[in-house]
């Protein structure tokens, strides 16, 4: 920051950027370079484009007095440069505009020269220079995106969300990062590897981006009670898979794959558990998934009552009371209108048991819902995904190192093995590992396997285990654990009914 204003500069005190001066002032210009590097725990300040185009966050110019709490709103003029056009809540402005922040979130701000997509429901700006076979997938996505939602909610926006995407073709390797603001979607790629058409890696970015647009309905133009999650997280990734199928983006396998991933990491992650006792799970995935398979219900419950009914005609009336009382959507209000619509009090209760408690077997409640309803589940052994083998491989390496190491334990993943951290009380396991092979068996792709192979050998006489690490020539061996229960069986959803 360089202050132009005489005898103003700004200064660190106390960890924060200052504005200062020995004498009042009522006003100070100051100057800056674009700034890209990260910023953690905070918004960018600048974002490129691969054109020169930017996006600026506006939060990084809140000032506020010093021991004074701002409430106050922010007021911008906002100036392109010539021949450049600007983006403000997608608002698109090519001269000289003025707009407030009311809230002090803080917004980005687009300058530059890159040709936006603008419909009736979306603004967007898409890097030009994103790989053409990325960039066709996502030109035809987004507006069809925001119109299906629009349409199939019946909720028309009363503004214009403002989605961005820009690609910096460095590095190897295709990495993304998103983020979203109250009217704001963004996703930032990088590395040479987009060159090469993925259609797996696009379903990636197109289901987050599907589940981001979801929450400017289900939680920006219509607000929910925040200790309800399951609702708005689970609702929105219902939504994105539906809206995936139905605009033909996946097909009905697909479709069907993201359905049984939810409702397996959902049994994984609660164990037998109501939801709301889950807490250490910091970022809510359960809240996600188990929420996700609690929207298919209540989508299969409205059509076995009515063929023209589903999930989307259900919210649709939940968007309808919200929008006349004024109030946030609450889990009460959801089952109010599940039990009128369905008439059947019977179906809300037990869904309140799975939340709630108190229960016994979450895995035969959900089993037994889905028989309901008229979802076909079966247990299944064939074509185990990775994600489960992945997250078994994690449970019993789990097992190994507690006995290891005194019942401490520390994982974190990585793409072809987990990551141990080491503790002083282990006995092999002292320093951190990077496991890939347990007794030679791949420990992400093939971990039912190898959970199945260290049951087997710890019912023998023998009682060691051999571990594989990276870059380690001599393998390291651990003792059995005292016990190892049964392996968590894996359920394919195989049938979804769909309205007439």
């Amino acid at each position: 920051w360089r202050a132009l204003t005489p005898n103003v500069s700004i200064v660190e005190k106390d960890s924060q950027e200052q504005i200062f001066s020995k004498t009042p002032f009522q006003e100070a210009s100051f100057e800056f370079d674009s700034y890209y590097e990260s910023t953690p725990k905070d918004y960018e300040f600048f974002q490129a484009f691969s054109d020169t185009s930017i996006v600026m966050y506006t939060g990084h110019l809140n000032a506020c007095p010093d021991n004074i709490e701002c409430n106050r709103p922010v007021e911008f003029k906002l100036i392109p440069r010539s021949n450049e056009r600007g983006i403000i809540l997608g608002k698109v402005f090519t001269t000289a505009t003025n707009w407030i922040d009311e809230t002090r979130r803080g917004t980005y701000v687009y300058f530059g020269h890159i040709n936006p997509i603008e419909t009736k429901y979306l603004t967007a700006i898409i890097d030009p220079k994103l790989p053409k076979w990325l960039l066709e997938k996502f030109n035809s996505l987004l507006p069809k995106l925001f119109t299906y939602y629009a349409n199939r909610t019946g909720q028309p926006l009363t503004w214009k969300p403002f989605v961005f995407l820009n690609y910096i073709p460095d590095g190897e390797g295709n990495n993304s990062h998103g983020g979203t603001l109250p009217g704001i979607i963004q996703l930032s790629l990088k590395g040479t590897g987009w060159n090469n058409p993925d259609n797996e890696s696009f379903i990636d970015l197109a289901k987050f981006l599907a589940h981001e647009s979801a929450h400017i309905w289900n939680g920006q133009l219509f607000p929910y009670a925040s200790g309800d999650m399951w609702m708005h997280e689970g609702g929105a990734d219902a939504f994105a898979y539906f809206a995936l199928y139905e605009l033909k983006f996946i097909n009905q396998k697909r479709f069907l794959d993201f359905q049984t991933e939810a409702f397996n990491y959902c049994l994984s992650n609660i164990n037998n558990r109501p939801l709301m006792e889950v807490k250490e799970d910091p970022n809510f995935r359960s809240h996600y998934r188990c929420g996700s398979m609690l929207a298919l219900i209540t989508h299969s419950a409205l059509l076995k009552y009515n063929k023209k009914y589903d999930l989307f005609y259900f919210w649709n009336q939940l968007f309808e009371e919200v929008k006349n009382s004024k109030n946030p959507y609450t889990e009460d209000l959801y089952f109010a209108f599940l039990d009128r619509i369905v008439q059947n009090n019977e179906l809300s209760m037990t869904m309140k048991t799975l939340l709630r408690g108190p229960l016994k077997s979450a895995k035969d409640i959900y089993l037994n819902l889905f028989n309901q309803v008229n979802v076909k589940v079966i247990s299944s052994e064939k074509n185990l995904p990775r994600d489960y083998n992945k997250r078994v491989g994690r449970d019993i390496l789990r097992l190994l190192m507690v006995k290891d190491c005194g019942g401490k334990y520390g994982l974190s993943g990585g793409n072809d093995g987990i990551q141990t951290d080491g503790f002083d009380s282990c006995s092999t396991l002292k320093t951190a590992y990077y496991i890939t092979h347990i007794n030679q068996i791949p420990i992400v792709s093939s971990g039912a396997k190898a959970y199945d192979e260290v049951k087997k050998v710890c019912l023998t006489k023998e009682s060691k285990i051999f571990l594989t690490a990276r870059k380690m020539e001599k393998k390291l061996l651990v003792n059995c654990p005292d016990n190892i229960p049964a392996r968590e069986s894996f359920f394919q959803i195989t049938k979804v009914p769909f309205k007439d």
